[in-house]
């Protein structure tokens, strides 16, 4: 490949009445050399001027002059170097260097293939838009929080007054950042205009801040940590190596002291957050022009404050018995989520106190508000994780307490055999050992969803259960059928959740206006219903409700599953599948009377069934929107006659059979099961894939969800072979299932994948000479892969697993948390 001398990094450009802000990858291409960015903190220089500037590039930090520099740049474009001789330093120096706008401005857009460029319109500027001031705003608000030396090079500017007048443009701004003002950069004035000595510095100073005071009012020692001007030997007299060597040297001197005190402040950061904050504020600059980049907001972007803890703060808080409690217990529990939520591992340590001023004390300003008085209370919370205090506990402990997912994900034990499954053997609250542990089964976030829709129907929900044994039975393998599904939502059913398969029952209020409520087995909330007789008079629960079948309300539950599938799976576009399990039509539709009773008790079953009816029967419009989706599946019967009715407990056996001898179902459940099989595979990224001339370049691995001590597994693998099933990348086979490559030392089914896409691809798995079938999540967006396995998480996930070089995750088992 063609070595690349590109050095643009940042500039404007002009289309219409729009300003538009260009960023290159330069950044990221030059700081992917540094061998530690996770220990390596880099140091920003930014050179201001012509001639004098570039002529110091090379004598300062060994930039090299290519072609490139003698082309003519357009006014306001911003160029990124790093001295070669520092990026195995614990310092590397990255140099930034650009010259200062005219009065007019042209913005051309940078040519050159090897690198991409990213434009955001520039907006959230309270007047219409300066191109000068914006241009200013590059250095003054852009790069000032990371620079630790500003070098204007006097000459190239036009003299001493021509510099107080641009840092007094940049005093105007306001704020140039949010950082302690001891940590803000230097400014170094270079001149050959003035005798070399202390003396003529100090006086050429104190001329400079003179005409600064005479073109602002701002004192600029609240922006800049220091300012100082630098004599050189004037040009000729020595040699050029000499000349700049006592400059360099008072330049890393300036840079030591803004280090330091950064250091002090916890704001000296890592490559690898020097980088990510840069990205985050080139979106912050073209957003809010105006205001400076706050870090710490930034450092959340991936891992945000719960919108709704000042009510976990209150759910807490108002079960504390006394003021003791609050004080001795309370307060350190609360200080303890704080810090769980803010500093997982890669996290920036950023000062508590900050940390707080930021991101809670408003939170704890509106929660102190609220009244609570100290009384008797129980412990046991169902709207809060009492662990973290920021999410909705998932998962009942024997001792009564609940937990949520993620406290599962970070205090739990992750299986040796498979890195989705964690458990736990106490309770993290009390400490109570539990009689048999909690095993939670969490789903790859690169996973697609499977969803499973069972219609109610009393005796006739034999059929739905029939349905799914010939499924199984098709799919010949001895899989547990809850294994295929993330969400299944039944009517008179349910089934065992050990897979991580979420469950949810609907029922109906007993209103004049019935509507539909959910009891689900993955929030704590509510009590599992068992042995309810064929007919289900309405049921009160305490605290809760009363609530009766949902069957004729909403008979097939597919518009709340896929409500919950949006609510819990928010990268998933659409499901893998939907199977919709009937229980049987009829061939004639028998209209209800409406004539009711007077006499008839108001929550009589009569009643209560017209009511539901009378609201509404939607079902027949959800199956009519869906039926031609291909990711939709219907299976159901037709009956020859009227349907049995819902008691008929002498049809069973008659409906096992029609079930059984209906071939009209027999193609429709080979497609079924082909489909299931398929989804037990899914794909992730090795690492973040790498962007050029247009296209992502990177490599993944395809996964089986059955891991190799699964006793499904071998039997899977080995029906596969036996057909020749293939996988393909869109078009293309990459690997047969019977090579010997696609198991790994572990004997886990792997299989890797070379990418070169635009951004979506697909991946697919091929039985015999049938159709290819999608494997979970396919199709593929790179972008939302990306954001799935976290790889842009520069300062930490919510689950505290810890990045590896090179993007990847930490081996999960390598991690024991306590609390």
């Amino acid at each position: 490949m063609k070595r690349c001398d590109h050095s643009h990094w940042l500039s404007l450009s002009s289309q219409g009445n729009d300003t538009c802000f260009l960023a290159s990858d330069r950044l990221q291409k030059i700081t992917s050399h540094i061998p530690n960015p996770d220990t390596q903190s880099p140091s920003l220089f930014v050179l201001i001027g012509g001639t004098a500037k570039s002529v110091a590039l090379r004598q300062l930090f060994g930039i090299k002059r290519t072609r490139r520099f003698t082309i003519k740049r357009s006014t306001g474009e911003v160029h990124l170097h790093i001295d070669p001789s520092t990026i195995f330093h614990s310092r590397p120096l990255l140099i930034v260097e650009g010259s200062l706008p005219p009065k007019t401005l042209r913005g051309n857009i940078p040519s050159g293939k090897c690198h991409e460029i990213t434009r955001r319109t520039i907006r959230g500027s309270n007047e219409p838009a300066d191109l000068n001031q914006i241009a200013v705003g590059i250095y003054s608000k852009l790069l000032f929080p990371f620079t630790d030396v500003f070098c204007f090079f006097c000459d190239d500017l036009g003299g001493l007054k021509q510099v107080a007048y641009h840092l007094a443009a940049w005093l105007e701004h306001g704020d140039l950042s949010t950082l302690p003002t001891s940590t803000h950069p230097r400014v170094v004035v270079v001149t050959e205009k003035i005798p070399l000595g202390a003396e003529s510095e100090i006086e050429a100073r104190t001329t400079l801040l003179w005409l600064l005071r005479e073109e602002t009012t701002k004192d600029l020692s609240e922006q800049f940590s220091a300012i100082d001007v630098i004599a050189l030997f004037p040009n000729g007299t020595i040699s050029v190596e000499a000349r700049h060597r006592l400059l360099k040297e008072r330049l890393m001197s300036s840079s030591d002291q803004v280090r330091q005190h950064r250091e002090d402040k916890r704001s000296l950061f890592s490559t690898t957050h020097f980088v990510a904050f840069l990205k985050s504020a080139y979106d912050h600059f073209s957003n809010c022009v105006d205001k400076p980049f706050d870090f710490i907001q930034a450092s959340r972007e991936y891992n945000p404050v719960a919108l709704d803890l000042e009510e976990h703060l209150f759910n807490f808080i108002k079960n504390i018995k006394a003021p003791d409690e609050l004080t001795d217990f309370a307060v350190p529990i609360i200080a303890s989520s704080l810090l769980l939520d803010n500093y997982p591992p890669d996290a920036h340590l950023f000062p508590p106190g900050n940390v707080f001023e930021v991101l809670y004390k408003a939170i704890f300003n509106k929660s102190k508000d609220r009244v609570f008085a100290f009384k008797d209370s129980e412990d046991v919370v169902s709207s809060t994780c009492l662990c973290c205090l920021r999410r909705r506990p998932q998962y009942g402990l024997p001792c009564g307490h609940t937990i949520c997912e993620n406290c599962v994900l970070v205090f739990g034990e992750c299986c040796v055999d498979d890195p989705w499954i964690f458990k736990m053997r106490h309770c993290l609250l009390c400490g109570v050992s539990m009689p048999e542990e909690l095993t939670v089964k969490v789903h790859p976030p690169t996973a697609g969803v499977g969803v499973l829709c069972i219609d109610g129907g009393g005796a006739r929900g034999v059929v739905p259960l029939k349905l799914m044994k010939r499924i199984q039975d098709r799919i010949g393998l001895s899989i547990p059928f809850q294994k295929f599904f993330r969400v299944a939502f039944g009517i008179n059913h349910s089934h065992a959740t050990t897979t991580g398969t979420r469950v949810g029952l609907p029922v109906a209020t007993v209103d004049e206006k019935p509507s539909c409520r959910i009891f689900t087995n993955y929030n704590g909330v509510g009590e599992r219903i068992k042995n309810q007789g064929i007919f289900f008079p309405p049921k009160h629960i305490r605290n809760v409700g009363t609530f009766q079948d949902a069957g004729p309300l909403e008979n097939d539950p597919l518009i709340s599953a896929l409500s919950e599938v949006a609510a819990m799976f928010p990268l998933v576009e659409e499901p893998d599948f939907i199977l919709s399990l009937g229980t049987g039509e009829p061939t004639s539709n028998n209209e209800l009377s409406t004539d009711i009773p007077r006499g008839i008790w108001k929550n009589g079953a009569f009643p209560r069934l017209c009511r539901l009816f009378w609201e509404k029967m939607r079902d027949g419009k959800v199956r009519q929107a869906y039926h031609s989706h291909p990711r939709y599946h219907r299976l159901n019967v037709t009956f020859d006659g009227e349907e049995p009715q819902l008691d008929d407990i002498m049809s069973i056996p008659g409906l096992k059979s029609k079930v059984q001898e209906d071939e009209s179902t027999s193609d429709a459940i080979d497609h079924v099961a082909r489909c299931l099989i398929a989804s037990l595979f899914y794909f992730e990224l090795d690492s973040k894939p790498e962007r050029s001339d247009g296209k992502y370049m990177g490599s993944g691995r395809i996964l089986c969800s059955l891991r190799s001590h699964d006793p499904s597994f071998k039997p899977l693998i080995d029906q596969l072979s036996s057909i020749s099933a293939q996988f393909y990348l869109d078009e293309h086979v990459i690997a047969a299932v019977k090579d010997s490559s696609c198991l790994d030392k572990d004997g886990n089914f792997r299989v890797r994948v070379e990418l070169n896409t635009a951004d979506r691809f697909t991946i697919s798995l091929q039985e015999s000479s049938s159709e290819t079938y999608n494997i979970s999540g396919s199709p593929f967006s790179i972008g939302k892969l990306i954001q799935a396995q976290a790889f842009d998480a520069s300062f930490g996930r919510s689950d505290h697993r810890k990045r590896k070089a090179g993007g990847d995750l930490e081996n999960p088992n390598k991690r024991q948390r306590s609390i």
